[in-house]
């Protein structure tokens, strides 16, 4: 879901520098031209304006795209990469400008979803406990449509914006904070490189994926909407979106709830997983 806020500002990044330049650049102009705009708080405040939520949620978004954008490593790697990756220089050409926009928003994409998804391999064992539990209660919140979505995975760029928004509605003030902290300290730790992720070896790895499958069949057998949760799982294209729900909030309250050594390695293993 931290995608959205990229992709939004990638496009009206270029779209100021589409304004405020009408003659080709070289790529010392164009990443000077970037830090410009993205050393401006107000361009933040503008993007974040432009979403369905209240105030208080806005505030914590503006907050966490500061933090972000605020570090010298993630800027530079940020502009340096899409120097590469746009063709900036045809951003004054009416008939590729759409084309260009495509690229940043694939751009966006790709870059933040690596960061965070690497960088969420180097936080701590409980920081991860914490998040699973935390997207075991969304589904308590959710409309079911975005409980299915979440579960079988967004097919376009539009589909996960969508998502993202109606998953920031369903998280409180303080639920979505929180989120974004772990979003931007796994950002943070992988440009640091720092600290290393946690590596299981086939022991620990085994042992794990059993105490898993033992805790999912017991508490599957014993769950009253056992058969909806299954057929979440099982089948997917004749279960109702509700079922999407019983079945997204049960899989991530086992992961949470498993204790002892084996749960923390099969939680370290999902999270890396991702």
């Amino acid at each position: 879901m931290f995608n959205m806020f990229r992709n939004a500002i990638l496009v009206f990044a270029l779209a100021v520098m589409t304004m405020a330049s009408s003659v080709a650049m070289d790529r010392d102009e164009f990443e000077q031209q970037m830090r410009e705009v993205f050393s401006d708080p107000a361009m933040f405040t503008t993007i974040t304006d432009q979403f369905d939520l209240p105030q208080a949620k806005k505030d914590v978004l503006v907050d966490y795209l500061l933090g972000v954008f605020g570090d010298d490593r993630f800027i530079d790697m940020f502009i340096t990469e899409m120097a590469v990756q746009v063709d900036y220089n045809a951003l004054n050409d009416p008939d590729k400008r759409d084309k260009v926009m495509a690229q940043a928003m694939a751009f966006g994409y790709q870059f933040s979803t690596s960061l965070v998804i690497k960088g969420m391999k180097r936080l701590p064992p409980e920081v991860a406990t914490e998040y699973i539990s935390m997207m075991g209660s969304l589904f308590d919140s959710l409309e079911p449509k975005y409980c299915r979505l979440f579960l079988t995975g967004v097919s376009t760029q539009e589909d996960e914006m969508d998502a993202s928004l109606q998953l920031m509605k369903a998280f409180s003030t303080q639920e979505l904070r929180y989120y974004f902290n772990i979003s931007e300290l796994s950002i943070l730790s992988e440009l640091r490189d720092y600290p290393m992720p946690q590596v299981l070896n086939d022991y620990q790895i085994e042992a794990a994926m059993k105490a898993f499958d033992v805790e999912f069949e017991e508490k599957l057998l014993a769950h009253p909407s056992s058969s909806r949760i299954l057929n979440a799982f099982l089948e997917p294209n004749v279960a109702r979106d509700e079922d999407f729900c019983d079945a997204g909030r049960f899989f991530f309250n086992v992961i949470s709830d498993m204790e002892g050594m084996t749960g923390e390695w099969y939680r370290v293993s999902f999270i890396q997983t991702l």
